[in-house]
């Protein structure tokens, strides 16, 4: 399943441990990772499930983020950390990459 892994944010790096904990979470925000996965796939994902996974991938990390000021700042730095880091977490869950 998800192994961790590294991601950076505002020039700092942290290190993911996906847990339960956290995809419950997720899940619970944002529905199916399967389907997430999907639509991050086919660039039919929303800012706001960009915005709300990176927040709880700092709170796992033991970092607290105002949801719009974190929108704030990667808007200003760029989406393709934040995406790559996304895209790295639901991999596992991609029902494409199941099936291979």
């Amino acid at each position: 399943m998800s192994v961790p892994f590294n991601f950076r944010h505002a020039g700092k790096l942290y290190r993911l441990a996906p847990d339960a904990r956290l995809v419950c979470a997720i899940e619970d925000e944002l529905g199916a990772l399967p389907a997430l996965a999907a639509r991050f796939k086919t660039g039919a994902w929303r800012m706001t499930e960009l915005l709300t996974m990176m927040q709880m991938f700092l709170q796992s990390c033991g970092q607290s983020a105002d949801f719009y000021v974190l929108g704030d700042e990667i808007l200003q730095s760029g989406l393709a950390a934040p995406l790559a880091a996304v895209r790295r977490f639901l991999a596992p869950f991609d029902d494409e990459g199941q099936n291979a």
